[in-house]
């Protein structure tokens, strides 16, 4: 009788399990101004057009600006579902087609949250706020080392920060090799075989 119980459970599992859905987290600029604005708009359709909705869920910023607002509106479209983690100094800015917002007191507790929902972040090129998502990323992955990032560096855009980044690791500041916490792929054609 108890292996049977045992079984039952075990297929439970298995099936409660494997139709869950992977949060993803997403840091990208949500400048409208940016130079290579259109490409950038595109590279995220075609990150979109890259996800399946049954198997994903995107956590991201959640703010109507730039960058951020095209990544929540085409996902919104395509029927997938939205998590907005969204710091009370920008509530104002939020995006309405968020399944779900969760609301944090600061920008800092903002970026822990999303850390703590994701295993696998996209790292899209931004400024001052992507590399403070970044930054913090890569400091709880120095000592979590089951989340996967995935730093998209086109037209060149983080070559610099790499060389720092190796500059770095060779002077032994580092705990991590760079290559073993980021990723790095110059387009959404070389991220595809990451994500399904």
């Amino acid at each position: 009788m108890w292996i049977y119980i045992i079984i039952l459970v075990v297929i439970f599992l298995i099936l409660r399990f494997s139709n869950e859905k992977e949060n993803i987290g997403v840091f990208l600029s949500a400048n409208d101004n940016i130079y290579d604005f259109k490409q950038q708009e595109q590279t995220i359709k075609q990150f979109i057009n890259l996800l399946d909705v049954n198997k994903h869920i995107l956590v991201y910023g959640g703010t109507n600006y730039g960058l951020v607002n095209i990544l929540g509106d085409e996902y919104f479209q395509k029927g997938g579902t939205l998590i907005g983690v969204i710091s009370d100094e920008v509530i104002n800015k939020a995006e309405t087609n968020n399944i779900q917002f969760i609301r944090t007191e600061n920008i800092q507790m903002r970026v822990e949250q999303m850390i703590s929902m994701c295993n696998k972040f996209i790292i899209f090129p931004g400024g001052l706020g992507t590399l403070d998502e970044l930054f913090t990323l890569l400091v709880d992955t120095e000592f979590n080392k089951n989340k996967k990032i995935f730093l998209i560096n086109m037209n060149n855009h983080y070559d610099t920060l790499l060389k720092f980044l190796e500059e770095l690791e060779i002077k032994k500041y580092l705990r991590i090799k760079t290559k073993d916490m980021i990723n790095v792929v110059n387009n959404i054609d070389e991220l595809k075989k990451y994500i399904n």
